[in-house]
């Protein structure tokens, strides 16, 4: 039976920083969370949004 593993030593080719600690629905206060949410749903309502690949493209471009 043949199996594949990953490439644990491939670098990806940018700076990335990772927080120690991520934001989650369990460490945030509940006006946190409702903040967030409102944002997010302003921002749908507006149809503030890029497609993936614009996405991916004003990422490459601050690298």
């Amino acid at each position: 039976m043949a199996t594949k593993t990953a490439n644990v030593t491939a670098r990806v080719p940018f700076s990335l920083d990772i927080p120690d600690k991520l934001a989650t629905r369990e460490s945030i206060t509940q006006a946190e969370f409702d903040t967030m949410m409102q944002t997010g749903l302003a921002q749908a309502k507006r149809i503030d949004a890029v497609s993936v690949d614009e996405a991916f493209n004003q990422l490459k471009a601050e690298i």
